[in-house]
């Protein structure tokens, strides 16, 4: 896929598709007052904390384990978060996301 569009987060596409951003998902979600399901569409790095809040709360953990490993999220997610934005503001996101995908081959 091209991804044309890709990680242009200020106009984000809001597809997955080849004029779209590999970061764009769908996924279905379930309410838990309601028991309903509905389809979400949103950025991943939008979505990730919702998925690992799920994880968390479907896992069996004592509390300060869960406590341990939310701080270890949040100081993650707070280190990712500045780290994408200066890269956002200077123009080199593209950069080190193709030096990323390198490195994973």
């Amino acid at each position: 896929m091209g991804y044309r569009k890709a990680w242009q987060c200020r106009r984000c596409p809001k597809s997955n598709g080849p004029d779209g951003c590999p970061a764009w998902v769908e996924y279905v979600e379930k309410e838990l007052s309601s028991g309903r399901e509905r389809l979400q569409k949103e950025c991943v790095f939008q979505a990730l904390p919702k998925f690992l809040v799920a994880g968390m709360a479907a896992s069996e953990r004592t509390a300060a384990t869960v406590d341990a490993h939310r701080n270890e999220i949040v100081t993650a997610m707070e280190g990712a978060s500045r780290m994408m934005q200066k890269h956002i503001t200077d123009g080199s996101a593209r950069a080190l996301i193709e030096d990323g995908s390198q490195a994973i081959k």
